[in-house]
């Protein structure tokens, strides 16, 4: 996996200690039992080696289900750490600058000595990660399936006088009894409030008449999912119609157009351009969409900016927006992996308008 990028800069070993990349490199060798990774777990990889770090405790049971090839499990003690170095002649260690505090890169660097160079890299595997592995892609797709659940199971809630953080509260525990955490925090937001794009849920009431922006995600096996769906409560005018076919014209656009090797801001434009056609457009104010898997926010990034191609078996949100200041917001997500045949969707939960009208 590795061995290429430490030949390309001149490393003798890189060191992993990021939990989602260990997770990563870990579990597709541990014969299903991801619950042996933990976070005191570190990688350290060389040419020709893995060595695996871990709590002294949990050693007999890694060495029993890992089936990583060249592979030497050791508890995680300084001893062992500098003996390793002074084994494997080891002089210069790449490490992930993103996740190693000041602090833990001192106390390395102690460890080892002066003599060991450490240089930082910036989202080596996590660069790895953003194709995905069809085992990986099923488990995005059960955790948006749950995600798809818990959002239609929380609907007979969704009453005059519910407030945004109990509809938010509702919505974590529905889903923590189908045995999964929330992804992030959820954003819940009725009437004006569903103009603001990154809303936290408040005290406000819903009220007769009123538009609703849902956020909403949750992780299961590791893997995470994201879905965002516009209501309304009671009659919408023509405007709020007006909008939300818009959105979903957006968001039509984007799957039709999406292809592999496509640039990301290209798509981001594309889709700018059925919001500018009804000048709509500056209305639109995040990103088009973002990867995720182990974490939220992964590669690729579907901004105006991205520098970033579409690759095959990408996973990421498409998730277009207008917010219309002291009015209303609407915004809809959905997950979909990329393929030679186009865009699958892995969300599955209705958008289509009869839906989202709530009475």
């Amino acid at each position: 996996m590795l061995k290429k990028f430490l030949e390309k800069n001149k490393l003798n070993a890189f060191w992993v200690s990021s939990e989602e990349n260990i997770f990563y490199i870990l579990f597709s060798a541990s014969k299903g039992k991801e619950e042996l990774i933990t976070k005191d777990s570190k990688i350290l990889f060389t040419k020709n080696k893995t060595f695996i770090f871990a709590n002294p405790l949990e050693i007999i049971s890694l060495k029993k289900y890992l089936v990583i090839k060249k592979a030497e499990i050791l508890s995680l003690e300084k001893k062992t750490l500098k003996a390793i170095i002074n084994k494997e002649k080891i002089k210069k260690i790449g490490f992930e600058k993103n996740h190693l505090t000041v602090w833990q890169l001192e106390n390395l660097q102690k460890i080892w000595g002066k003599k060991i160079i450490l240089k930082g890299y910036f989202e080596v595997i996590e660069e790895i990660r953003t194709q995905k592995k069809i085992m990986e892609i099923n488990k995005i797709k059960s955790s948006a399936n749950l995600t798809d659940k818990v959002l239609q199971t929380s609907l007979p809630f969704i009453k005059e006088g519910i407030s945004e953080k109990k509809l938010a509260l509702i919505l974590q525990n529905i889903g923590q009894e189908k045995g999964a955490q929330k992804a992030f925090d959820f954003i819940v937001a009725f009437g004006k409030n569903s103009a603001c794009p990154h809303h936290l849920p408040s005290f406000k009431k819903l009220t007769k008449n009123e538009a609703i922006l849902i956020d909403l995600g949750f992780k299961k096996n590791q893997y995470l999912s994201d879905l965002s769906r516009s209501f309304f409560l009671g009659s919408p005018s023509q405007e709020w119609l007006k909008i939300f076919q818009l959105v979903i014209k957006a968001q039509k656009k984007a799957i039709k157009t999406i292809k592999i090797k496509q640039n990301c801001n290209e798509s981001f434009k594309k889709v700018k351009k059925v919001f500018t056609s009804q000048r709509k457009g500056k209305y639109f104010s995040h990103a088009l969409g973002h990867g995720l898997g182990l974490c939220i926010h992964e590669k690729p990034h579907i901004s105006p900016r991205s520098k970033e191609v579409f690759e095959k078996n990408m996973v990421f949100s498409l998730e277009p927006g207008i917010y219309l200041p002291q009015k209303f917001g609407i915004r809809i997500e959905d997950i979909f992996a990329l393929t030679h045949q186009g865009l699958r969707q892995l969300s599955q939960f209705p958008k289509n308008i009869e839906n989202m009208i709530l009475n």
